[in-house]
């Protein structure tokens, strides 16, 4: 028994250098893997990716789905209204009133509610005519204005047309010149007519109305 220890303690003694041997032969065989792995890998050639269009394809129409839970039928009623039977005394054949004829509006009479009766359409009075104004003849000699002292140092001769308005008791209420040789004539005019002019006034059915009207007046020295 005690011969056999010597030979356990000798084996006990080389197991680290075992040990130690293995580790490094692993480690040179992981280096040498490592410095010989590059070359290994097989590189790949570059590829170019191809795309392509891919037409859309509509979605299927939906399926219709059979509602079972669908409601009792509604039943129409309609209301059958018979046609009316129309008599008449110059027709004795009864004629039925269908909604297919046209239906004739009844000619409107004017008159009143109550009785009827009817009312003669009234038409508007015709439009008189309007008789011009006319010269007074017994104021005649108090028609030519007053020469003015001015025109007549001058030697100057004119005329003067003015448009008056004539009331309706014949005198003028307004003077607007139309045309004059100057001034003097025309403020000449324009006095006698408000002053000493008398006129006929303008009639309409009878009736008298202003109107206007027209006068022309001549300036010459022969007259004075």
């Amino acid at each position: 028994m005690y011969a056999d220890r010597p030979a356990y303690h000798a084996n006990a003694a080389s197991r680290p250098v075992s040990l130690g041997a293995s580790l490094l032969i692993s480690g040179g065989i992981v280096a040498a893997l490592i410095f010989v792995s590059p070359d290994m890998v097989k590189k790949l050639p570059a590829t170019v990716l191809k795309t392509y269009n891919v037409r859309e394809v509509p979605p299927p129409d939906p399926v219709p789905v059979e509602d079972k839970q669908l409601p009792d039928k509604v039943i129409e009623s309609r209301v059958y209204t018979p046609p009316v039977e129309v008599k008449t005394a110059a027709d004795p054949t009864p004629a039925t009133a269908t909604s297919d004829r046209p239906i004739e509006a009844a000619p409107i009479v004017s008159g009143t509610a109550d009785t009827g009766a009817t009312r003669p359409i009234e038409t508007p009075p015709p439009v008189l005519p309007l008789m011009p104004a006319q010269q007074d003849p017994r104021f005649a000699r108090d028609f030519q204005p007053k020469y003015p002292p001015s025109e007549i140092r001058g030697q100057r001769e004119g005329s003067v047309t003015v448009r008056v308005r004539i009331g309706t008791d014949g005198r003028v209420k307004e003077v607007r010149q139309v045309s004059a040789t100057n001034d003097a004539f025309f403020e000449a005019t324009r006095l006698q007519a408000i002053e000493k002019w008398r006129f006929k006034p303008a009639t309409r059915g009878g009736v008298a109305e202003e109107s206007w009207r027209n006068m022309s007046v001549r300036f010459r020295l022969k007259d004075l």
